[in-house]
């Protein structure tokens, strides 16, 4: 079927032919370099960094692309593969959610090391 993508559609296509990498590994990518902005800009405007706002800005972002593939899928009269768009979001947010949960780990380490009396 001849049917013209949507923008969002030619956009991720581009940035497929752009960076050389397996889909799995751009979606773990575009978490990364969401965090980093989220990062960036709460430091910019001289605010705390929150983990559950981090996480919650990449799921949201992540949610928000899966169901525009999901629309396109459906004007392309395809059936969207909601398992697959489900493994997508959880590669966005992967790096996020690492980051958050292993630095509470490697606080609660320190604190207990610190903590430590022979």
């Amino acid at each position: 079927m001849d049917t013209k993508n949507s923008a969002f559609r030619d956009l991720k296509l581009y940035i497929e032919e752009l960076i050389p990498l397996d889909r799995d590994y751009l979606h773990i990518l575009v978490g990364a370099m969401l965090f980093a902005i989220y990062f960036v800009w709460t430091i910019v405007q001289r605010k705390r960094i929150r983990a559950h706002e981090a996480i919650g800005t990449v799921l949201f972002i992540a949610v928000v692309g899966e169901l525009l593939d999901i629309h396109d899928d459906i004007l392309e009269h395809e059936h969207p593969d909601i398992a697959e768009s489900l493994k997508d979001i959880i590669l966005t947010a992967s790096v996020p959610i690492a980051v958050v949960f292993g630095r509470v780990i490697l606080r609660k380490a320190i604190v207990s090391w610190r903590n430590f009396q022979p």
